[in-house]
């Protein structure tokens, strides 16, 4: 099945208003016009009536609307559906999510058990830290796992995972630049106190003095 993306053949957005509509028909039209294109009628003549086609509708507020509807149930319509061997691959990746989970809690109780008996040799602080340590990366290796088996999943249907910055992405990156030019700056102010290094850089950018 396929339907025209009137949009794409004015070359405009979805949200564009009706003066942007019109001032690109009317370029587009006068680009396109076959008495212009003499020497590529044929192709100027497709394009016009495309071209002049998508403008009847999206100039017209009704009929715009009325597109805006079809276009937006097409495009769902497109979407990806989960046939039989997409389930068979869903269930697999959840039976290995869930061994990995019960090898998680199996692998936790352990710990806590040991922990247990050095908490009976009186090791109380050893018990506390211990067991904030395991459970915190249990609760790291399960929700690692769900997301790699989410993501894989996705992946595995069609889908393009992108991944989006959060401030926090960019506050890490700004501090690392400023400790890095600190760094820089302090390894150099140290270097140009050492007078034999002092020398020989002012040998080196002579053109500098």
């Amino acid at each position: 099945m396929f339907m025209k993306n009137y949009y794409e053949i004015l070359e405009v957005n979805e949200t564009a208003s009706e003066e942007t509509i019109n001032k690109v028909y009317k370029f587009l039209a006068k680009k396109y016009h076959p008495d212009v294109n003499p020497e590529n009628k044929e192709f100027a003549e497709a394009k016009f009536k495309e071209i002049s086609e998508a403008y009847e509708i999206l100039s017209n507020s009704e009929k715009r609307a009325s597109y805006d509807t079809e276009l937006k149930e097409f495009k769902d319509s497109q979407n990806p559906t989960v046939n039989y061997e997409d389930y068979q691959n869903l269930k697999n990746y959840c039976i290995e999510l869930e061994n990995k989970i019960n090898y998680l809690q199996q692998d936790n109780l352990n710990i806590k058990n040991n922990s247990k008996i050095y908490s009976e040799n009186n090791y109380n602080n050893y018990e506390e830290n211990n067991t904030n340590y395991t459970n915190q990366a249990y609760n790291d290796a399960i929700n690692q796992a769900y997301n790699d088996a989410y993501i894989n999943t996705l992946k595995n249907l069609g889908y393009k995972i992108r991944y989006k910055k959060t401030f926090k992405d960019y506050c890490k990156g700004f501090i690392s630049l400023v400790l890095t030019a600190i760094i820089i700056s302090a390894t150099a102010y140290i270097c140009w106190q050492i007078p034999p290094v002092r020398n020989y850089l002012k040998e080196l950018f002579f053109f500098l003095n």
